[in-house]
């Protein structure tokens, strides 16, 4: 050691580092967690809160003035910015009768999960007209264009889910307006549905961004209470996986979407795991102890459940409740980051 270096101090000579855009490792070492550090708390948005405020956002924001869209988005608090979770936020868009939500497209991934529908409202993606109902599941993978609209008498509400905070987080946000409120519409309602089928035309293979599908909620909703309640899983009660209809993969490349039923009186094991989730009740009502914290919900309430939380959910009452979710999971399976602990 020379007898320069002795008469600096640690201190110092980390100063003139930084002045050069360096850092020692050696400031590294001891910060390190030796595990995840949830990033914030779950929270719960309750229906009878957000419901009346999606007819006063409808007062104050016209969409024929240019706002693209009038959604209200739910943001966790204390996240690191504004989104529901680090990786995805979800949003509460509405469409009153003889609106139009104009088209354009992106970079971020995005679906809707329809709250209330009864076909007059639609959702155009590449084309297609699709024509939402209840519990209808509809993507709109990256760079898809799309426009909403409401042709009924009533409104038509929906979850709209984007990948839009981990697109951001990567510098690779995309956007474009279309040229005119809507697009043509060149195919009609369950056009994807069936040339992405079991029966569908010989070589059709699925786009890397994933695949612009309708899941109808008739049938995911069928399929949910077929299936016995011996298959249920342990932590999410009786679940049924939107899939990629040709790859079998996830719903989308960073997106898993399920549909959950909650038997009457089912009290779920206890665990965590690494990916990020939000939760949307479709019927029933339940908890979710998260922690300490106890989230008592119902119907179309909408809560969060930031990675790396224990937590367990249990059905109230006599009827089964169910439960639409959306994670990260792909993302983290991509990466081999998926870990899962249980408390038993």
């Amino acid at each position: 050691m020379t007898r320069e270096a002795a008469a600096k101090t640690v201190e110092a000579f980390d100063q003139e580092l930084a002045n050069l855009s360096i850092e020692g490792f050696w400031k590294t070492i001891g910060v390190m967690p030796s595990e995840p550090n949830p990033r914030a708390d779950a929270h719960l948005w309750r229906w009878e809160d957000v419901y009346p405020k999606l007819f006063e956002a409808s007062d104050l924001i016209d969409l024929d003035d240019g706002a693209e869209r009038r959604s209200l988005r739910l943001c966790t608090p204390n996240m690191p910015w504004p989104a529901t979770t680090p990786t995805i936020h979800a949003a509460i868009q509405m469409v009153l009768p003889g609106e139009v939500a104009r088209a354009h497209r992106h970079s971020a991934a995005a679906f809707r999960f329809v709250i209330e529908g009864d076909r007059g409202g639609y959702t155009t993606v590449n084309g297609e007209r699709c024509q939402m109902e209840a519990s209808d599941l509809i993507l709109t993978p990256q760079t898809c264009w799309h426009d909403h609209g409401n042709r009924s008498d009533k409104p038509v509400i929906w979850l709209d889910v984007l990948d839009f905070p981990f697109v951001r987080m990567l510098n690779a946000i995309f956007y474009e307006s279309y040229t005119d409120s809507t697009q043509e519409v060149m195919h009609p309602d369950g056009h994807g549905r069936r040339m992405t089928g079991p029966a569908r035309p010989a070589g059709t293979t699925s786009p890397r961004t994933g695949l612009a599908y309708h899941y109808k909620g008739t049938d995911t909703l069928t399929t949910l209470g077929e299936t016995p309640n011996d298959a249920a899983d342990p932590f999410d009660g009786v679940t049924v996986e939107y899939l990629n209809p040709i790859t079998g993969g996830p719903t989308l490349p960073t997106t898993q979407c399920c549909l959950h039923r909650l038997p009457a009186g089912m009290h779920t094991r206890r665990h965590r795991h690494t990916w990020n989730v939000i939760y949307h009740v479709v019927e029933g009502y339940g908890q979710t102890v998260v922690g300490d914290k106890t989230l008592a919900w119902g119907p179309h309430d909408t809560f969060s459940l930031p990675a790396w939380l224990w937590h367990e959910h249990l059905c109230a009452g006599d009827r089964d409740a169910v439960i639409f979710s959306v994670t990260d999971e792909p993302i983290f399976r991509a990466f081999a980051l998926d870990c899962v602990e249980d408390a038993a």
